[in-house]
Formats: structure tokens, sequence, C-alpha cells
């Protein structure tokens, strides 16, 4: 174990807020919820205290923003459990050993927790990191650090907790961030393990409990090729082979290393994302509460509650929530529940419950107020998945050597026993009920701006098919006979609970033998290639570029909306809350996507891009100055267009004056702001399907005076706003704009030199007319064709090769792709990482570069025949294939390229 003693200090007020906010939620659970079991009243008062508290915070800040609304809200709950605790002081009694025993359990879960955590990254650092910075900074309604523009209804809740719980000094963010991740594991395992004490005792609870620990219960598995098994048990196998010895061990000591492939790989599940892990200990309260009899006037009020702060958490599990809240109280008045005579009175009394819940949803300021109040959003549909079967909704057998294979179980066999096991268990029954919307939802909804996030339905899926499984599994264990209960015990941990979590648990004991760090992550780059990420024990955050004096100047001197550029906006928001206004002006997305704005600032400081986006300072690193053009250096070093108002040796604040906003017509020849001033506002810009999505959004950003045609795939940024965009038709238009990597020999030769382009996009202008803005980008390797000869059956053409850099290329070959329906049938796409995807067929080329040779042009005749799918060159006696024949092209629009 690592001590920094300067962090002592914020973890021990970090720890006190902790303590009292769970000793608000111990209070209520004991009051409202009339819990009696003490250790439970326990447990869920370290779930009820954070939520009471994040939601009453986040309804203060509209009033009293940031720091002084979060004082607001500790007044506001540490009343609350004042005043519960003088109503019922008996209740609050707990035994001193009890309450010693369950402190040390929740110690060694939170020092397990925490020292697993310490091996990953923080899970999209310049989303949560800076939402918590922002609101922390009096930021609110939040609002994406990139894109200040707009509200961001976005599930804010665990940045708000991580933003207004860190203590002043000590601990930093990403500590912050482990710290609270790790207590929230804590707090939902010790929920669930005591709800299992409470139907088996603790033999039960010690048993199953290590389920939850099971690599299939990762929410988001949308980016993994294999989703993991929700449970997992070898069963025999008719396979005739040996090596029953290696299998064995496969499946019960499995090797673990720090070479992982991604965060998932990590343990327990979902460390890496906490917002999944409190969401699920909200709905488990939620749901173990609603039916307990008899209730307080003020169950209803404290269930909505947690309703409520569980929507700007887990959005998508509250409204579920809601509707299984909805059907146990709608069963209380049907028989043999109900009396005959049912009062007007009882029914809006349970229904007062859901729909102050309802409420909260829809004003909290997440996903759900978006919905109702109409703001930007990207829709959802309806369409069928292609493969049902990847998301392991059954289960799947994986033979292995020595007669034996791996059976995994879904989510729905597991929902499926659960309910057979305890079909009276109503908290069992809905959650296996909950089961079948969550993966209806997971097979069936399509969310085109960010297609893994669907999974995360059936992730949900199997959480609360295991929930249910592992307490109808406790329940059922204390009805066997003694001999009985004891063999059930033995077979479950062997063939189940250990199979499951042995690799899970292995993973955790890297962690535990690297031991807790109580320090601040040290600084580093996170080192990685195309294969796996390369974890070796250490923590890794972005290395701070924001020196204190300068952070320390815009935090005190500056307002909270203050934009300020920064070549290191991440950091920049990180260190002071301020937005960096690094997106796309009057749009919402949800991805940190630089704007063309942003872009002519950090390579130009041009002045239309800092007037357009707002930005008041400009905070400066000596590699980002030395880097500018010789203007801009001059603009930044002259006293009448920045002031210098605090600097380092390591980085300096300028504040930007009205001088500087003034200049105008000095746009750089490369920049967008130049591009903007060149194309008419009645032109038409055709924006090619070839151009990357954030490509030709920025260049759609930049000319968003024009009349663009085309289409945008706005998935790459996650948008939630759309630019509109018509089809192209038969229309010519007076500009074209297509990778800068293509050659568009289309195009007449006369107006193939484009009129603007940048490492990204080259621009063109058909028509003609339009001077180039800059130089022509140097074509190191080119190709012109001549005496072509089409016929109905094949085509004939001579293609000359141009080398004028044989160090900037390595080979040439022939590919076919599909077009669009322009007139100049442009490849539809070619530029992805699975080539196989792209081209439609693939034929070996006959150039490749010759150095220290004379030899710069090469000619080849070529004949292409797409009946028989070949292509074939003179050798001198005749035609020869280039590539073994393939399969004739389908009917279509087809295009030949090298």
């Amino acid at each position: 174990m690592t001590v920094d003693p300067s962090v002592l200090p914020g973890l021990l007020l970090l720890a006190l807020e902790l303590l009292a906010l769970a000793a608000v939620g111990y209070i209520v659970a004991r009051v409202a919820l009339r819990q009696r079991d003490d250790l439970m009243a326990l447990a869920q008062g370290m779930v009820i205290g954070l939520a009471l508290w994040g939601l009453g915070v986040n309804f203060i800040l509209y009033v009293v923003p940031g720091l002084g609304g979060a004082l607001v809200g500790w007044g506001a709950v540490l009343a609350l459990g004042a005043t519960l605790a003088r109503r019922a002081p008996r209740t609050m009694r707990i035994p001193a050993r009890r309450l010693a025993g369950f402190t040390a359990a929740a110690l060694a879960i939170f020092w397990v927790m925490l020292a697993a955590r310490q091996l990953m990254k923080v899970p999209d650092p310049a989303t949560h990191l800076g939402l918590a910075a922002n609101i922390r900074a009096g930021g609110w309604p939040p609002t994406m650090p990139w894109s200040p523009d707009m509200p961001a209804y976005y599930h804010h809740g665990f940045d708000l907790l991580i933003g207004l719980l860190a203590p002043p000094a000590g601990p930093n963010p990403v500590f912050v961030t482990e710290l609270l991740g790790a207590y929230v594991w804590t707090g939902f395992v010790l929920v669930v393990a005591t709800a299992l004490r409470q139907r088996g005792g603790w033999p039960a609870g010690l048993l199953l409990a290590p389920l939850l620990l099971t690599a299939g219960t990762w929410t988001l598995t949308g980016q993994l090729n294999r989703v993991p098994n929700l449970l997992q048990a070898p069963v025999p196998t008719d396979l005739q082979t040996v090596g029953l010895r290696d299998s064995l061990a496969g499946v019960y000591w499995p090797e673990v290393a720090t070479r992982w492939h991604s965060e998932l790989d990590g343990a327990p599940s979902n460390i890496w994302k906490p917002p999944f892990v409190l969401a699920y200990a909200l709905a488990f309260i939620v749901l173990a509460s609603c039916w307990g009899r008899p209730r307080s006037r003020l169950a209803a009020p404290t269930l909505a509650a947690l309703v409520g702060f569980l929507g700007i958490v887990g959005p998508e599990l509250a409204v579920l929530v809601i509707g299984l809240w909805v059907g146990l109280e709608a069963v209380r008045f049907l028989p043999p529940f109900a009396d005959r005579r049912i009062a007007r009175g009882a029914v809006l009394g349970a229904a007062a419950g859901p729909a102050a819940a309802l409420a909260l949803l829809a004003l909290g300021g997440g996903t759900l107020t978006a919905i109702v109040t109409g703001a930007p959003r990207a829709d959802l549909g309806i369409s069928w998945i292609d493969d049902p079967l990847a998301r392991q909704t059954l289960g799947r057998h994986e033979p292995l050597h020595g007669r034996i294979g791996l059976l995994g179980v879904g989510a729905i066999p597991a929902a499926i026993a659960a309910a057979a096991l305890a079909r009276r268990d109503r908290l069992v029954l809905m959650l296996a009920i909950g089961t079948v919307p969550l993966m209806a939802a997971a097979l069936m909804l399509e969310y085109p701006m960010a297609p893994h996030d669907v999974t995360r339905f059936d992730g949900h899926a199997r959480n609360f098919a295991l929930l249910a499984l592992v307490l109808a599994v406790a329940g059922r264990l204390p009805t066997l006979r003694p001999r009985w209960r004891a063999a059930a015990a033995v077979l479950i941990v062997a063939l189940v609970v250990w199979p499951t979590v042995a690799r899970p648990v292995r993973t955790i004991g890297l962690g535990i033998a690297r031991g807790v760090q109580l320090t601040n992550p040290e600084p580093g780059v996170l080192e990685s290639d195309s294969d796996a990420y390369e974890f070796d024990l250490r923590r890794f955050v972005i290395e701070p570029t924001v020196s204190a004096e300068v952070a320390d100047y815009i935090r005190n001197r500056t307002l909270v909306d203050t934009r300020v550029f920064s070549p290191h906006p991440d950091a920049l928001t990180t260190a002071t809350g301020r937005p960096n206004a690094l997106g796309f002006a009057g749009h919402l997305h949800f991805s940190p996507t630089p704007g063309p704005q942003y872009d002519d600032v950090l390579r130009y400081l041009e002045p239309g891009a800092v007037r357009r986006r707002g930005f008041s300072y400009v905070h400066a690193t000596p590699g980002w100055v030395n880097g500018l053009p010789d203007r801009a250096q001059g603009w930044l070093a002259n006293p009448g267009l920045f002031e210098r108002v605090v600097g380092t040796d390591s980085d300096a604040l300028y504040r930007v004056l009205p001088g500087f906003l003034r200049l105008d017509g000095a746009y750089a020849p490369a920049s967008f702001e130049a591009l903007r001033q060149a194309v008419p506002a009645a032109a038409s810009v055709y924006l090619a399907p070839t151009v990357q999505a954030q490509h030709g959004a920025r260049l759609a950003a930049t000319l968003d005076h024009a009349h663009l045609l085309g289409a945008l795939e706005r998935a790459s940024g996650h948008w939630m706003t759309e630019i509109t965009t018509e089809p192209l038709g038969a229309h010519t238009p007076d500009f074209v704009a297509l990778p800068a990597r293509m050659a568009p020999s289309v195009l007449p030769p006369t107006l193939r030199r484009p009129v603007w382009w940048n490492r990204e996009i080259a621009v063109y202008a058909p028509t003609g007319g339009v001077a180039p803005l800059i130089q022509a980008p140097p074509a190191h390797f080119s190709v012109q064709l001549s005496d072509v000869q089409p016929t109905p059956e094949r085509i004939r053409f001579t293609a000359a090769f141009t080398d004028r850099a044989s160090n900037r290329w390595q080979g040439q070959d022939w590919v076919v792709v599909a077009t669009d329906d322009s007139p100049w049938r442009l490849p539809y796409r070619f530029d992805t990482v699975s080539f196989n995807s792209a081209f439609v067929r693939w034929f070996d080329g006959q150039v490749q570069p010759v150095p220290d040779t004379e030899v710069h042009e090469y000619f080849f005749l070529y004949e292409f025949d797409p009946r028989t799918g070949t292509l074939a060159v003179w050798d001198g006696s005749g035609y020869a294939s280039s590539s073994p024949p393939q399969p004739p092209l389908p009917p279509g629009n087809w295009m030949l390229a090298a």
C-alpha cells in the first residue's frame, strides 16, 4: 500500500461526508421504509443517503449553483435525518457488536473493490470529469464542456456526486471517482448479500453473493466479440479426446494477466461504470420496499425520491421500476388481496408514489426530461437485430477437451428458473418479469447515434435475472433437509459458483496483490497497440497541462460560463470547470469532436473563429505557440490584441482584447474560415458519401450558409441535433467535397485541382469560376487513363502510372467499389477498417516503388470483364488475368479504381 500524507485530510473529509449520508440513509430506511432488520437498514442507508442528497441538490442547484447549493443540500438532508430520528428514537438503536461487524465487513469489501478499481482508468474522462468539474464550478443546468451552447440532457447523477462531494484539497477528481465507485459497489453488495441472508441465512448469503462478480453482469458488452456467460458450469460430453486436466484447470483456475483488450476484462463487473451499480442498488431497494406492510406515510415519497435520482443515473431502469411499482400496487386491488369494497382514497394513495416519481423524472433534467420537453435527442427506432443469438439470451455450449464441456446460461433461462423456484416471492417475480421487457428492448431497439449503447438493455436484463435467481435459490435452500442442503451447497459451489467467478476473482487478486494506493494517480500516458491495452498495474490519467497559477486565476477571476480556448481542452475543463467550446456551435453531441472554429484557432489563431466561438481567454503552452504561423505568434505577442494576465514557464493565460476581434479579411488560406468566406450564400455544396462523418460535419458546420446536398452519418459524434441536407438528385452542385486521399478522375482534367483542402477533405468546383485558395496538394503518385475502349461486355484501357516519390507509397492495387447516384458515380465508401466490407472486388496490382532508379513512369494495358469478375493485363502476346477468377458482379453501379 502506498500512502501520500497530503491527501489524508481530504480523504478524512470525504469519509465523514459518506458516513453522514449513510447515517441519514439508515434513519430514512428505519422510519420511512420501516426496515426492521438492522443490517438491511445499514446496507440500504449507504445507498439511500447518496440518492436523497443527490436528488435534493439536483433541484437546489437551479437556485444556488455550485458548492453553495451543495451546502444547502447538506442542511436539508441533515435536517431531514434529525427530524425523522426524533420521531422514532427507539428504532434507531442497534447493538454495538452488530454495528461493528457490519462496519468491518463494509470496510473489507470497500478495500477489495478499491484495489480492483485502481487497475482501470476513468471511463470517458472528457465527459465525466468535465461534467463534474463544471457542476462544481457552478455550471447549471449541466452542459457538455465542448457544447456549452445547449443544455446536456444527460444521466449526470453520478457526475454530480463526484463534483460536489469531492473535498476542496487532497484527492483529485480521478481519485474521488475511484473512491465513490468502490463505495457504491460496496453498498450494492451489502444490500444484496443482506437480502440473501434474510431469505436463507448467512450460509446462503456467503454461498451466493460471490455470483455478483460474474463477468456476465457486465452491462456494456457492445464492443466485445464474445458476450460473457451469466452463469457457467462444466458438463460431461462425448468428446473423445485427451486434455481433461488442462480443461478443468482452465475452468477452475484460469490464467489471468494485465494485458486486457479493454476495461471489460477487469473485475468486478461494472466498477468501471459506477452509475450502473448505483442504478441496480436503487432499483433493488425500491422493488424490495414497494410491497412492505405495514407502510408509513413517508414510504411513497421516499421511494419516489429514490426513483427520481435513479432517473438521472439510469433512466431506462427508472422507467422499468415505475412500471413494476405500478404493477405491484395494482395487485393490491385484485383478488384475493383486496376487499370487495375498495375506497377511493386507497386507490389515490397507491397512485401517489408512482405519480410523484413520474413528476421527478420529468423535472430531473436528465434524458427523460429531454423526452418530455422535446429537447434535441437522437431518436430510437424499432428494428429486429440481425443476429438475436449474439445477445446470448439463452446461453451456449462450448466443448472442451477431456470429455467435458462448458455450459453457459443466459438471462432468459435464469429468469425462468428464478420464477419457478420462488413463485410466491414478489421481489423475485418482479425482477424476473423485468427481465422480459429489458431483453425485448435489447433485441428490438435501434439507436443509430450509438449502436453499442443498446446492449445496455440486455446487460440490465442479465443483472435482473441474476438477482432474481440468487434470491430464489437462497429462499429455497432452507426448505431442504439438512443433508440435502449441505449436498446442494457443495454442488452449487463446485459446479456453478466457482466456475463462474474464478476468472473475476483471480483478476481481483491482481489488485489485492498490488495493494490500495492512497495517492492521486501519477501523470502518464496509456500505452496501447492495435490489439490490446497494456495495463501494468499503474493508474493512468491525462497528464496535467494547466499550471496551478493559471487554473487558480480562471477559477477565481472568471465567470463559470467564460469560454477559454486551450490546446488541451479536457485538462483545462477538468482543472477549472470552464467550457472549452471544442465542439460545433449550435449543436449538441455527446462525443468531444473538434468543430471547425476550434480547429482554426488551434492551427492559425483565426480571429473570425475566436469571435464566432466566443472565446474570452486563450490558454497557451510553448509547444502550441511555437507551432503557430509567424503572423499568429505576432498577434499573441501584441499587447493591443492580447493581454497576458498570468503565466509560468509551462503555460500562460491571455485575455482576448476587442482589437483582435475586429481583425477581419486576413484569413489563413487553409482555414475553415477562409473557405466560409469563399463560398457564396447561394452556392450548393455536395458532401460525397465517402467523406468521413466528423470531417463532413466540420465542412457542413462551416458552410451552414450554403445549400448542402448529400447525407451525413452522425453516429461517430453521437449527435443529438441534425445538420439539414438534401438529396443531390440530378443537380450539378457548385462545390463537391471529397476525401483528400481520393483523386477525382471523374472530373475534367482542368477541374481536378481543389479550390481548398486540408489533410482530410478536398473541395472542388465542378462548374469552375472559383480560384484555388491554396496550392494544390503534392501528387506523389498519379494515374492517367487513355485509349479507353468500352464494349457491352468489357472495357479496355491504358493506365499510365507516374511515381514522384517512391518513399511515400508502397504499392498499387485495383478495386471495385459501389457508387452513389450522382452524375459522377462517386464511390459510395472506400475508407474502412475491413476492406472486405468496402470493396466488392480486389485485384492485385502491377506497380511497386522502385527506389534509386530513373524509372518514374509505368504503362499497362488492361481488360476488365465484370461478367466473369476478372481483370487482365497485356503481357506482350495477350491478356492474362492478374488475379484468380472471382464471382461475377451483381447488377448495380460499380467503379473500377486504382
